[in-house]
């Protein structure tokens, strides 16, 4: 199933769209694009999991043939033009920004440590036991357990509000809410037209996160 992404096609992808946050859903359907079904899966997941490997590798090919990095964050990722020259090209994976201190080697003092950067999500997707070993249940677990750390983000428990639930909600729980409440107030059904926008508008920023 793993897609043949060499070096030379990715870059070519990433360059057509420089700067742009790239959403996984976009590069799923660009790099599979047989898949038919975008619902919580283990088929879903496998190929979740590859992509992101193969990102993460990408952005290592890119640092060592370009100084070009690929920041890679939740569900985005953004190709970004290299640190300038004489500069720090360290980047801060929260925000996506270079360090920038005089650094003729390409690395300040602060950053040219002996060992390699860390990274947990990246450690993540290049052991290959967090795929093999994943479970239906263990994908279930994985994704409640997202939703509910993403329940404390602001956007998304504004969203969750909106659908009259608590920031503890599973990914269920909001899949069900959502039915209930698009079928009780869908204008064809006598609803509100503004508050079923407002539902809907709800309802796909938690869909894109899953």
């Amino acid at each position: 199933m793993q897609p043949a992404w060499d070096f030379a096609a990715l870059q070519a992808w990433f360059a057509a769209r420089p700067g742009q946050d790239i959403l996984e859903s976009d590069l799923l359907r660009a790099f599979f694009p047989e898949t038919q079904s975008w619902g919580i899966g283990l088929e879903l997941f496998q190929k979740h999991f590859l992509l992101y490997r193969r990102l993460w590798l990408f952005d290592d090919e890119l640092r060592m043939a370009t100084g070009e990095r690929l920041w890679i964050r939740g569900i985005r990722s953004t190709l970004l033009v290299p640190a300038p020259d004489a500069h720090c090209g360290w980047l801060n994976p929260e925000t996506g920004r270079y360090c920038l201190a005089p650094a003729p080697n390409r690395l300040c003092a602060l950053h040219q440590a002996p060992l390699p950067e860390t990274n947990s999500m990246k450690s993540y997707y290049l052991d290959w036991r967090n795929l093999e070993g994943m479970t239906e249940e263990g994908l279930n677990n994985l994704v409640d357990g997202f939703f509910r750390w993403m329940g404390n983000q602001p956007a998304v428990a504004d969203a969750l509000e909106v659908l009259g639930l608590s920031p503890e909600a599973d990914a269920r729980s909001i899949k069900a809410r959502w039915r209930q409440l698009s079928l009780e107030h869908h204008p064809d059904r006598g609803g509100d037209p503004a508050y079923y926008q407002k539902l809907s508008a709800a309802w796909t920023a938690l869909k894109a996160l899953g």
